[in-house]
């Protein structure tokens, strides 16, 4: 292998560094900054002059440590009041995060549901299931009161839609056994597992709102 053979230029440009790194060194030793906080220029312990034989002011030098011991504590409880903050803040926003990304299927809406009717409280349970046209439709599956057994197997909700990005199905219609109207309606789980439906008129402030709890068949 062959070294670079330096010129005069080369060695003289080379020199001109050496000394500009010296002199940065050398003003960082001495700076302004220095002389104004320190009182003299940084000096090693071990450049000193006999460093070794020192002593010391018991008077003088425990009132500073003590105030330096104490103003190192503000700072730990500073340091640990804010790892704590930081540490809860995390936890709650990892389980938000978690909540709200937790993303349902389509079909996670397809099953039994017992609920209580709005307008009359009879209970009964209903069946949500997925139709040829990848839309979901309900049914009364059983109905607890005699005067209401008439409905079991009445298709009442219909032409429901997955949106993915709401998270939610929607573009529903209701009609509700025994009552004349229909009712536009969406639907989507609550954090506890139940199903929050809302049937409404016109506008999603009109309405009224229910809670299906899944239930085996």
């Amino acid at each position: 292998m062959k070294f670079l053979n330096y010129t005069q230029t080369d060695k003289y440009f080379l020199k001109i560094f050496r000394g500009k790194i010296r002199f940065f060194a050398f003003a960082v030793k001495k700076s302004y900054f220095c002389r104004k906080f320190c009182g003299e220029s940084i000096m090693y312990i071990h450049e000193r002059e006999n460093w070794t034989d020192f002593s010391w002011d018991n008077e003088k030098i425990l009132p500073a440590l003590a105030s330096v011991r104490h103003l190192q504590g503000k700072l730990l409880g500073q340091m640990y009041k804010y790892l704590i903050k930081s540490f809860f803040f995390n936890i709650i926003f990892l389980s938000c995060f978690m909540c709200a990304t937790a993303q349902n299927k389509a079909d996670d809406v397809i099953g039994y549901y017992l609920t209580v009717d709005p307008f009359t409280e009879a209970i009964s349970q209903v069946q949500i299931y997925k139709t040829s046209n990848d839309t979901y439709e309900g049914l009364i599956s059983w109905a607890k009161d005699a005067e209401y057994k008439q409905y079991e197997g009445q298709v009442f909700l219909k032409n429901l839609s997955f949106n993915a990005k709401e998270n939610e199905w929607e573009h529903g219609i209701i009609n509700y056994p025994g009552r004349s109207g229909t009712y536009k309606a969406y639907m989507k789980f609550d954090s506890d597992g139940r199903l929050r439906v809302r049937g409404y008129w016109g506008i999603s402030l009109l309405g009224k709102t229910v809670y299906w709890t899944r239930v085996d068949n």
